[in-house]
């Protein structure tokens, strides 16, 4: 994941680079222009000045926060790893993010659903530091629409969050331990989807969201 980190991180420095030489230019030429009020009253200057405050505003907060999203279990299906790997690098444009993979537990004929369950919630917690902001996605959790997710994640950048988790459990769901420690859950559907394939689905969402934020065209309405 090292690549993706420099190749992310590359990229917001040419955004924050160029972001900042529109705001200076916008400065600039009001500077010649000796400040006449008429561009406050001009749409399109306004606009361009307003778009440049925003986009740096928007780089400046994912420069900062980290999302990370935790899965118990290897992805056994070349063709969804492909489509993985590629979304997130797509999504690395945009944000540092991270795809944790937690092995799967060793003998698990020999364990109840409850015990199984703790396992998995002890290895999930054992990745989490103080600071993190622990997200579950749950089929019990809140459902958003494509904008109000992507809306849902400014809300975190705008609140300083340095670390948003978010984590697939197992085929079981999560322990008590890992409920309790959650601040918040989401749901992707109220139809049911392979653990594999809900890693695919949720990452192609982050990129969705990022684009919506962009006002890039990947998303319809």
């Amino acid at each position: 994941m090292g690549g993706s980190h420099l190749v992310g991180n590359s990229y917001h420095c040419f955004n924050l680079c160029k972001v900042t030489y529109y705001i200076f230019a916008d400065i600039i030429f009001l500077a010649c222009n000796d400040f006449k009020p008429a561009y406050r009253f001009d749409p399109l200057i306004s606009k361009q000045v307003g778009a440049g405050f925003f986009s740096f505003f928007i780089f400046a907060q994912t420069a900062i926060m980290n999302i990370r999203l935790i899965a118990i279990g290897k992805t056994d299906n070349k063709n969804l790893q492909s489509l993985i790997d590629d979304y997130t690098k797509r999504l690395s444009f945009y944000i540092r993010f991270d795809l944790e993979i937690i092995a799967d537990i060793k003998n698990v004929k020999n364990l109840s659903e409850s015990q199984q369950k703790e396992k998995e919630g002890e290895l999930i917690l054992s990745k989490l530091t103080a600071t993190d902001q622990l997200i579950l996605l749950d089929e019990n959790g809140k459902t958003f629409s494509s904008v109000a997710f992507s809306e849902e994640l400014q809300k975190k950048m705008n609140s300083g969050v340095k670390t948003l988790v978010f984590v697939i459990g197992g085929p079981y769901g999560f322990s008590d331990t890992v409920y309790a420690k959650a601040n918040g859950k989401i749901s992707l559907s109220l139809m049911t989807f392979s653990h594999q394939m809900v890693r695919l689905f949720f990452i192609e969402q982050l990129y969705r969201g990022f684009t919506i934020l962009k006002n890039e065209p990947y998303h319809h309405q």
